[in-house]
C-alpha cells in the first residue's frame, strides 16, 4: 500500500531509537532552553517550574551520557555537546511532526471526505447525503471563502466545494448545478411590510434584525446591501429558533432552509428582490473523484 510518507527509514530509524531513550517533551524542553537561555525564563514560557525543568536537562545528560551544560554559580549554559543535542533535537521534533501529518493527510485522502461550501443550506444538504452514501466514512465540512474552496480543491484540502456561480471549466476539474437557493424576509405579520408581495435588502434596511453567524458568501451581499441595519446574532439553531418565536424582529429565511428547519407560527415569508440573493449553487470536484462521487451528486 503505498502511504505517500516520504521521510526516510534513516529518518524513521533515528526517531524510534530516540523515543526509546527520551520523551519527546524533554527534546521540546532543550530546544525551548536554548531558545529563551535561562532555566527561569524557558520554565516561564513552558508553564513548569524551574525545578522540574532543571531536572529534566539532568536526565537528558544521563541519557546521553555527555555533559551538556557548563554549569556555573546558580547559572547552566550549553556546551558544544549541548548545541549538537538541540541540532539533533530539532530535526527529531520536524521528523515526528512530519510523520503526525503524512499519516492524517493519508487518512484524510483515503478514509474522509471533505466538502467546503461557500454557503451553509447546500454544505447541510450535501453533507447529509454524503453521510447516507458512504456511513463508513468520516465526512468533513466547513464553509470558507470562494477564493479558499477553489485553491483547497486544487491542492487536495477539498475532495468537493460548493459555489454560488458555476466556475470556469478548467483542465481536469468536473463542474454540475447543485440547487437553486432563495433568500426571504421572516416577518411578524405586524410588521408594516408584512403585507408586501416581494422586497428588497433595501427596504428593510436599518431596522434591528435576528441572524445566524458563519453565512458565507450571503454575509458579504448583506453587510454591502442593509449597511444601517443591527444584526443580534445567535450562534445555537435551538436558541435561535426560541429567540425567533419570542420576538417581533425580522429574520431571514430560505426556500432551502424551510425545508430543513422548522419556523414558528405567526410570521410571513417574502421573497427578496435582489439578484445577488437568489443563487444557483454549483459542484465542483476534481475528475479523479468524479466516478466516486457521481452517484451522491446524481
Amino acid at each position: 500500500m503505498n502511504s505517500n510518507i516520504d521521510f526516510s527509514q534513516k529518518n524513521v530509524t533515528l526517531i524510534t531509537e530516540v523515543i526509546k531513550m527520551i520523551e519527546i517533551y524533554q527534546l521540546e524542553q532543550l530546544i525551548a532552553f536554548h531558545k529563551y537561555g535561562t532555566l527561569s525564563k524557558a520554565s516561564q514560557v513552558l508553564h513548569i517550574s524551574q525545578p522540574s525543568l532543571s531536572r529534566t536537562m539532568q536526565q537528558l545528560e544521563k541519557e546521553f551520557q555527555v555533559t551538556l551544560f557548563d554549569r556555573h554559580k546558580n547559572k547552566i549554559t550549553l556546551n558544544d555537546n549541548g548545541i549538537v543535542a538541540v541540532e539533533n533535537a530539532k530535526k527529531v521534533i520536524n521528523e515526528m511532526n512530519s510523520m503526525y501529518d503524512n499519516v492524517r493527510n493519508y487518512n484524510r485522502i483515503h478514509n474522509c471526505i471533505n466538502i467546503g461550501s461557500s454557503a451553509p443550506m447546500p454544505i447541510t444538504i450535501l453533507t447529509e447525503k454524503f453521510h447516507n452514501a458512504f456511513p463508513d466514512m468520516d465526512i468533513s465540512s466547513e464553509i470558507n471563502s470562494t477564493e479558499n474552496l477553489i485553491n483547497g480543491l486544487q491542492d487536495d484540502t477539498y475532495n468537493i466545494i460548493i459555489l454560488p456561480y458555476e466556475p470556469q471549466t478548467t483542465e481536469g476539474i468536473f463542474v454540475k448545478k447543485f440547487l437553486d437557493e432563495h433568500l426571504m424576509f421572516s416577518l411578524p405579520k405586524d410588521h408594516p411590510k408584512a403585507k408586501e408581495e416581494t422586497l428588497y435588502l433595501s427596504d428593510i434596511d436599518g431596522q434591528n434584525m435576528i441572524l445566524m453567524p458563519n453565512l458565507g458568501f450571503w454575509q458579504d451581499i448583506i453587510d454591502k446591501k442593509m449597511p444601517n441595519t443591527r444584526f443580534i446574532t445567535q450562534t445555537d439553531r435551538i436558541a435561535f429558533e426560541t429567540l425567533i418565536r419570542a420576538s417581533t424582529l425580522p429574520c431571514f429565511a430560505t426556500d432551502l432552509g424551510m425545508r430543513e428547519f422548522s419556523y414558528p407560527d405567526g410570521r410571513v415569508f417574502i421573497p427578496i428582490l435582489d439578484k445577488e440573493v437568489n443563487v444557483s449553487f454549483y459542484i465542483a470536484i476534481k475528475n479523479s473523484n468524479k466516478d466516486k462521487f457521481l452517484t451522491v451528486l446524481k
